[in-house]
Parts: C-alpha cells; sequence; structure tokens
C-alpha cells in the first residue's frame, strides 16, 4: 500500500454552501508503503461525514496559509461558483418544460415518418 498526502488547491465543486470549494491538487507527497494489514490495524478510525465538512472559514485559512491562495482568488472563485449554482438552478427549473420538448420533438419526428412514408 502507496500512501500519499495531497496538497489543497481551490475547487469548483458548485455544492458549496458558502464560499469557495476546497479541492485535492495533483501534487502530492509519498509517506511511504507498508502491507495493507498494517495500515488497517493502525489507521485512525474513519471520521463521521459531518466532521469531514469544512466550515467557511476554516476552507479560507486552510486556501490562504496552506495553499497560498489570496482573498482575491477566493472572492474570483466565489463568484464562479455561483455563477455555476444559478446555472443549475435554472437547468433544474426549466426541466419541466424540457420533457414537454422532447415530446413535442418526437411526435414530430412521427409525424415526417408517417408523412413520407404515405408519399412513397
Amino acid at each position: 500500500l502507496e500512501i500519499r498526502e495531497y496538497a489543497i488547491t481551490l475547487g469548483d465543486n458548485p455544492c458549496v454552501s458558502e464560499g469557495p470549494p476546497i479541492s485535492l491538487d495533483w501534487k502530492y507527497s509519498d509517506r511511504g508503503s507498508m502491507c495493507l494489514e498494517e495500515y488497517e490495524s493502525t489507521r485512525v478510525p474513519r471520521r463521521s461525514r459531518n466532521k469531514l465538512v469544512l466550515s467557511y472559514g476554516a476552507r479560507r485559512l486552510r486556501l490562504i496559509l496552506e495553499a497560498g491562495f489570496t482573498m482575491n482568488d477566493l472572492k474570483e472563485a466565489t463568484k464562479d461558483v455561483q455563477q455555476m449554482q444559478r446555472r443549475r438552478r435554472t437547468t433544474y427549473a426549466r426541466l419541466p418544460i424540457a420533457k414537454v420538448e422532447e415530446a413535442v420533438e418526437s411526435a414530430g419526428r412521427k409525424m415526417k415518418r408517417l408523412i413520407k412514408s404515405k408519399s412513397s
């Protein structure tokens, strides 16, 4: 089992509730290797789902102090995420209309095939 520790970076996940998202970077440090049984017997217990969530303040601090981003970088990423969230809400709101449009298009194709087959 190879053990790696990954750096963090600004993310692009629009599911964040507030502020900039945080993601794993491609950069990592090798932390060695060990057999799976040894790892399983010595690792700390898994954290619960709510312990994995970082608050806006904690994310902001880690991105600035550990990853070297500026407040301006964080504001820009937050703005991008908010734009993606608006687009998702718009798409979600239009889903019922899209289903009607698909049905109308399908009916139109069927009518064309029917007319074409009768004229042949």
